[in-house]
């Protein structure tokens, strides 16, 4: 379970207590009595959620390491994140393929003109212009 599916489930419980938690079957609690145990319990999940951003920020120190003496320096230091990330995203599994775009002229109006473009998305696309 990952750190946020798991903070969910406690999300819940708490609110749920807050209201549950006030009062016995059969008993009557003013509004005001749930209302303050309800600011209560998000007030703590508030703190708690504080304390795990202000962890995540610690950790991205740790963990990116950024070089930002230059622009070629800073490049350089995030690339084996960006390559993390692009993995993560499905990666490139198709060779890059020339463009080689073509444009024809379709309308010609007073203020602009209209062009048909297209190009080569991949080379085993099938896909041929009419």
């Amino acid at each position: 379970m990952t750190r946020t599916s798991s903070l969910i489930p406690l999300a819940w419980v708490s609110l749920s207590l807050a209201i549950g938690a006030v009062a016995s079957p059969g008993q009557t609690v003013a509004d005001e009595e749930v209302e303050a145990q309800q600011k209560a319990q998000y007030q703590e999940l508030d703190r708690y959620f504080d304390r795990q951003v202000n962890e995540a920020d610690r950790q991205r120190v740790r963990s990116w390491q950024r070089n930002l003496s230059s622009i070629e320096a800073y490049e350089k230091s995030v690339a084996p994140w960006r390559a993390k990330l692009f993995e993560m995203l499905g990666g490139n599994s198709y060779p890059n393929s020339p463009l080689r775009p073509q444009a024809q002229l379709i309308a010609e109006f007073p203020t602009h003109k209209a062009y048909r473009i297209w190009f080569t998305a991949r080379r085993d696309a099938g896909l041929s212009r009419r």
